[in-house]
């Protein structure tokens, strides 16, 4: 019987993505200034101002960011969705190539897990207590994944690699 869990996890706004926000209006109120005090432009300025206008949009909304986790028989996807419109393939690993699936608050997430350059946070906030890591292989290089799953995405690692993996 095959096991398909999937689970969807909005990223939290930070200071950074609101100062991105608020940027962009402000970038965007400037160009129609602009573009409307500009002579040669003033027959094309409606077309231009709604062109910021969507433009504006589309930037702000595409801060809007969620990970989904796919787990199929212990394999695990993550994908990075955008504006709830584009994915993107963050990370993919099959169970035989998972070293370890452990909380970031054990003792397990050492010096040596910690030390991994490549770096995938498909979370909400790193503040968060119920943080996983993934450490295996991805595009050829060793990669740790941090995420939220449930339990049922944590009880199908247990199934199939139950040595690897680390609830405490």
């Amino acid at each position: 019987m095959d096991v398909f869990i999937e689970k969807i996890v909005p990223r939290r706004k930070t200071l950074k993505d609101n100062l991105m926000a608020i940027g962009i209006i402000i970038v965007g109120i400037v160009l129609t200034l602009v573009v409307l005090n500009i002579p040669v432009l003033s027959s094309f300025a409606p077309v231009l101002v709604i062109a910021i206008i969507y433009f504006g949009y589309l930037f702000t909304k595409s801060i809007n960011l969620e990970y989904e986790y796919a787990v199929t028989n212990g394999d695990i996807d993550v994908d990075k969705i955008i504006a709830q419109r584009k994915r993107k393939r963050l990370f993919s690993a099959s169970t035989s190539d998972i070293e370890i699936v452990a909380k970031v608050r054990s003792d397990k997430y050492s010096g040596e897990y910690k030390n991994i350059r490549k770096r995938i946070e498909a979370v909400s906030s790193m503040e968060k207590q119920d943080i996983y890591f993934i450490v295996a292989p991805y595009k050829g290089e060793k990669t740790i994944l941090f995420f939220e799953p449930d339990q049922r995405m944590i009880d199908s690692f247990k199934t199939k690699i139950p040595r690897k993996v680390y609830e405490y």
